[in-house]
């Protein structure tokens, strides 16, 4: 059987909470996954829920649209078990619309009116938006159509909401202006093309300035261009602008080109960029379409090209006979024309030796010489060529009637001339003549005829002129011994033997004896000689010898003599003004004799040493200027005449060596160089070594190439290059050379280098030696390949230079003209000149360095300053060290020993000074040992100067001072050591430099700067930093009045700076414009840097007068004996603050500071 059991009872079901929900981005209706039920049951376990929603049935997490229409939607969920029990509730779901319309405005704009308009109607593109909610209800502040006022800036603004209530909006702004600008560009000036009267012009388009109550803003005419042409003219149409609004807050909004209303600016123009113009001045206007807006400028077209000459005739050359002066000459006139096209004005001129009757048509008469015919055309523009005609007229013209000397002794002689010249002809000649160049004359008068036929011409032209040849009576020696020079007939000739120097009649002929003239065929013939006396001895001195004639006879003697008396003594600067005249005479006596030239040099080596720098117990003579330049050219003059005579030279005195020689062209193919180089062979002790101021130890050495070997210790050279052949008169002429090398620039007193000296604080000298190159018979001037000059020289700072006796009145100068410097090594300065002369470097040395006038007031108060102050401060440091060294209590301790070693290391500084620093000048090895002695010293006492500092720093300033173990033997180590250090590395380094011609010290340059200036700048940087915390700690010290502390305050700055060297400080100020006034108070406060050692530490000192008291006992033979005190109620007032100084309250534990040689121990 079958039981069924009803179940009567329905489900339980409860539904979700109701919800609102948002629409779906940019739709009308919201997608909802449907919520499951809060809760459902039912007694038989199984049941099914379904969801009624607008209509249609669903299931449980379903997905539905809900449109935004319905709004609200009834939700209806139903329970149903399996006996169709159900059970039903609901909920509600609410669709929203939160999203704003989306809208867009157009961009802003702007309308030009005319001036007269008042308002004007605007529209602009419709504005949409876009809403699913619709319908839309919109609002706007204006309207399409509307009026807008010219000359304001108005907002325009849209809204619009949609049916949820959401609104959106847009604004843009519109403005009308009539404050409009129209800027064209600037007046265009440009010239034509060749040729052509046109040319094509282009310029930057117009600039549309806008401007109102508000703002102003500028269109670009540029990048948005569209050219538009019509009939009656062009159009521009102007897309994008810009525009700026200035409102209250300084804030503004851009317009946006893509905006635009499309609206286009249009400006009217007959002319466009790129257009063909004339020449002249052409206007071109802008205007703003519709308005009376414009702007002008002009186009102006050059005409810079001047006319142009077709066929300009040739210059002409025509020869005139000897009869007449004058020429007739035709020629075609030359046509000119112009690239404008108009019509040229031409004008006519002749000048020069030319007749009245010369036609701008073509005709003319025309005398000897040259005459310039112009045509001058000139066109509109002011333009103008010139086309120029000579026309020379030559005429044969003859040499002039000149003397030729026979052969001595001969009837005749061969005699040569130059062809008769015809000025300006180019053609052939073909010349006959009487006589031809080069023919052996009689004695006597010849005429010599010369034709030339010009064909071209019909012209036969003639000249003459005559030629007459003179006898010669030949050398000879009459029975008495007097020799007779070449003498021209009809001349009286004078023996070769001259009377002594030492007669009254001395450079005077011993006899006379013409030459006279006799017919043919004899012609000439020797008379009986007469003979003259020389009259009585006599004391001959220089101011005699400079009033002889000087010949071939004496030069000999006259040389032999000034070398001598050059030798003895000339130290007065007159004496050398008359050796250069005496000079100047031997010179122009013309001897080669190489004796002669020997004796010259010598002379004037003697006069070099005699003028040259001063010595320990002379001064040097000043030598003018004009007078050592005569002296360099009587040199240079003796030395050709004796390379001409003898074909070689070769001399070597004290200050100037010669090496002249006479070569073939071949043996120079490869160059030419002179080098001064050390004596390899030494042959006795102190030979070859080299001296300053001399050229002992060196030798002229000649090389057949301008290539120097490297292994030659070349102190001075000068190379020819191997095309100096090219330049000699003739192939197989002989290439004379010489060579000079002076020791140093005694003879070249240079004006530039005197006006130099001092500027910048510095001193320009010459370094080293001067070389001369000659070359005879060649012009050695603007060279194509450069002669070569080297010097042994370190320093950098050169010039290369040579010496133009043009410069200063004919005196001469050193100039830079013509040389360069070629390059610079470690010991080696070589230049490249253009030509040939007395070369030189200069070097510029930085400092104080020593000045020839030595005898200046202010240089010699600066020396006796200097040695006085430093004998009285030898004296004050010896009674100082004695003081010390003897009283066992002011010996001991740290700060007393230290000032024991400061005041010896001084002690030693100043001995050393006076006794050495001029007194071993000029002694070689001395000056060195001195040197170097003053240099250690200089730095040992600065040292000791900084151990002086950093102990007042550690006694004075630190509230707790140091105990460094073995301090005194540290500090001796690093006073005494470092100094020596230093100096071994400087001696060995450049040893040199210690070698000073005016002073044992070390000379300007880089040992002074690193090994000297470099470690006193570094103390004295030191000492001054430590000076300065001193006196501030001690200035912290009350005293008892305020006078008191005043006096006591600058005791010790005075103490402490002379302990801490700082017034060497002046030495460094010693510069420029200001650098005597710091050299005196440099002077004097180190020169006495002693003696305010000596009073400040040791006669004002009252602990030392208290250890002195019993040793004045003594002397005083067991009387009470006192110094005298300076302040007997304040005893303590004379010496510097020993006290408890802090640098600020302090309850710790302070201690007792002790400022150097004040305080026991």
């Amino acid at each position: 059987m079958q039981i069924s059991v009803l179940v009567s009872q329905p489900p339980v079901i409860t539904c979700p909470p109701n919800q609102t929900i948002q629409t779906d981005p940019k739709q009308n209706f919201a997608t909802v996954t449907l919520p499951e039920p809060a809760s459902a049951s039912d007694n038989s376990g199984w049941f099914e829920i379904t969801i009624d929603a607008d209509g249609s049935t669903r299931r449980v997490n379903g997905r539905i649209s809900l449109s935004l229409a319905q709004s609200r939607h009834t939700l209806q969920y139903t329970a149903r078990d399996a006996s169709n029990n159900f059970a039903t509730c609901t909920m509600q779901i609410t669709v929203i619309d939160l999203d704003p319309p989306i809208m867009r405005c157009p961009g802003d704009i702007h309308r030009l009116v005319d001036f007269n308009i008042g308002s004007v109607a605007i529209s602009w593109p419709d504005v949409r938006a876009a809403d699913p909610n619709t319908p839309l209800l919109w609002n706007s502040s204006h309207h399409r159509g509307d009026m807008f006022p010219v000359g304001n800036v108005t907002m325009v603004t849209y809204t619009v909401a949609d049916q949820g209530g959401n609104v959106a909006s847009c604004n843009f702004t519109v403005t009308v202006t009539t404050g409009v600008e129209l800027r064209c560009p600037a007046n265009i000036t440009t010239a034509t093309n060749p040729g052509s009267k046109d040319t094509f012009v282009s310029w930057a388009m117009p600039q549309v300035i806008f401007s109102s109550l508000q703002g102003q803003g500028t269109r670009d005419m540029r990048t948005h261009l569209d050219h538009v042409s019509s009939g009656s003219g062009s159009f521009f149409n102007f897309y994008g602008y810009s525009y700026t609004v200035d409102d209250d807050d300084g804030s503004g909004s851009d317009g946006d080109d893509d905006d635009d209303d499309g609206t286009p600016i249009r400006l009217l123009s007959e002319n466009l960029p790129g257009d063909a113009f004339s020449i002249g001045s052409t206007p071109v206007s802008y205007r703003i379409e519709g308005t009376e807006i414009e702007c002008n400028f002009l186009v102006i077209v050059e005409d810079n090209e001047p006319p142009t000459f077709d066929d300009c005739p040739a210059d002409v050359t025509i020869p005139v006979g000897s009869s007449s002066n004058q020429v007739h000459h035709r020629w075609i006139p030359p046509m000119a024309s112009d690239n404008s096209g108009r019509e040229v004005e031409v004008t006519f001129s002749c000048s020069g030796a030319t007749a009245d009757d010369c036609d701008q048509a073509g005709k003319g008469t025309f005398s000897v010489g040259d005459s310039k015919m112009t045509y001058r055309a000139e066109d509109a523009s002011g333009n103008e060529n010139v086309c120029t005609v000579t026309v020379t007229v030559v005429k044969l013209v003859c040499p002039a009637n000149f003397s030729a000397l026979a052969t001595p002794d001969s009837t005749s002689t061969s005699v040569s001339w130059s062809e008769p010249d015809l000025t300006g002809w180019n053609g052939p000649t073909n010349f006959t003549s009487s006589n031809n160049s080069g023919v052996e004359l009689l004695i006597g008068a010849h005429r010599v005829d010369y034709q030339q036929w010009f064909a071209a011409y019909n012209l036969h032209l003639e000249c003459s002129f005559f030629v007459v040849v003179q006898g010669q009576c030949p050398t000879n020696t009459t029975n008495d011994g007097l020799r007779w020079p070449v003498a021209v007939a009809g001349s009286t000739a004078k023996s070769v033997q001259r009377c002594p120097l030492t007669t009254a009649n001395a450079g005077e002929p011993e006899a006379v004896r013409n030459c006279s003239k006799l017919e043919a065929p004899l012609y000439f013939r020797w008379e009986e000689q007469e003979t003259r006396g020389c009259g009585d001895k006599k004391k001959v001195s220089l101011e005699n010898v400079v009033k002889v004639e000087v010949s071939k006879g004496n030069a000999v003697e006259v040389a032999e003599f000034l070398a001598n008396q050059t030798s003895e003594s000339s130290k007065e600067a007159e004496d050398v003004a008359v050796v250069a005249s005496i000079l100047e005479n031997i010179a122009r006596a013309g001897s080669g004799d190489k004796e002669v030239t020997e004796l010259v040099l010598e002379t004037v080596s003697n006069v070099i040493m005699s003028v040259g720098p001063e010595t320990p117990d002379s001064e040097p003579t000043q030598i003018e200027a004009g007078t050592s330049s005569a002296i360099i050219q009587s040199v240079e003059t003796q030395i050709s005449l004796t390379l001409q005579q003898e074909g070689k030279v070769s001399i070597r005195q004290d200050s100037i060596h010669v090496e002249a020689v006479s070569l073939e062209p071949n043996q120079t193919r490869n160059g030419l160089s002179f080098v001064s180089v050390k004596q390899s062979n030494v042959t006795s002790p102190g030979q070859g070594s080299l001296q300053e101021g001399t050229l002992a130890g060196s030798e002229v050495e000649t090389l057949y190439s301008s290539m120097i070997p490297k292994d030659l210790d070349v102190l001075a050279s000068a190379r020819l290059p191997g095309n100096i052949t090219n330049l000699l008169p003739s192939p197989d002429a002989q290439l004379q050379a010489s060579f000079l090398i002076y020791a140093d620039d005694t003879l070249f007193q240079s004006a530039s280098i005197r006006e130099h000296r001092g500027e910048g604080n510095s001193t320009r000298k010459v370094a080293g030696s001067v070389v001369s190159l000659t070359v005879e018979n060649v012009e050695l001037v603007n060279l194509t390949e450069p002669v070569v000059i080297e010097f042994k020289e370190e320093s950098s700072e050169v010039h290369c230079v040579s010496w133009d006796f043009e410069l200063e009145d004919g005196v001469g100068d050193w100039t830079t003209d013509g040389c360069a410097l070629a390059e610079v090594t470690n010991k080696t300065v070589v230049c490249n000149c253009s030509h040939a002369t007395n070369f030189a470097i200069l070097v510029d040395v930085k400092g104080q360095a020593p000045d020839d006038k030595d005898d200046t007031p202010a240089k010699q108060a600066l020396d006796i300053i200097s040695h006085v102050g430093a004998a009285l401060s030898i004296i004050a440091l010896a009674i100082t060290l004695i003081i010390y060294l003897a009283i066992r209590k002011l010996r001991s301790g740290k700060s007393r020993q230290i000032f024991i070693n400061f005041c010896f290391s001084l002690f030693m500084l100043y001995i050393v000074f006076v006794a050495g620093v001029d007194n071993a000048k000029g002694s070689g090895g001395g000056c060195v040992f001195v040197a170097a002695l003053l240099h250690y010293l200089t730095l040992s006492t600065m040292m000791w100067m900084a151990v002086e500092a950093r102990n007042m720093y550690v006694s004075t300033v630190k509230v707790f001072p140091e105990d460094t173990p073995r301090y005194m033997l540290k500090a001796c180590l690093i006073a005494w050591g470092s100094p020596l250090i230093v100096l071994i590395i400087t001696l060995a380094a450049a040893s040199h430099h210690y070698a000073n011609e005016h002073y044992c010290f070390v000379e300007p340059g880089l040992v002074l700067y690193l090994g000297l200036l470099v470690p006193i700048g570094l103390i004295l940087l030191h000492n001054i930093i430590t000076f300065i915390l001193v006196m501030r700690s001690l200035l912290k010290v009350k005293e008892v009045s305020r006078s008191q502390q005043i006096s006591k305050r600058l005791q010790n700055a005075v103490g402490i700076s002379a302990l801490m060297g700082l017034t060497w400080c002046f030495g460094f100020l010693a510069i420029n414009e200001a650098a005597f006034a710091f050299q005196l108070i440099f002077c004097l406060a180190n020169s006495l840097q002693g003696v305010v050692v000596f009073i400040m530490f040791c006669a004002r000192r009252e602990e030392v007068r208290t250890a002195l008291a019993p040793y004045m006992k003594r002397i005083c033979c067991g009387r009470e004996c006192r110094l005298p005190t300076l302040h007997p109620e304040k005893s303590n007032e004379s010496e510097l603050v020993s006290a408890t100084a802090h640098t600020q309250p302090s309850t710790g534990q302070t201690a007792e500071v002790e400022i150097s040689v004040t305080t026991p121990q």
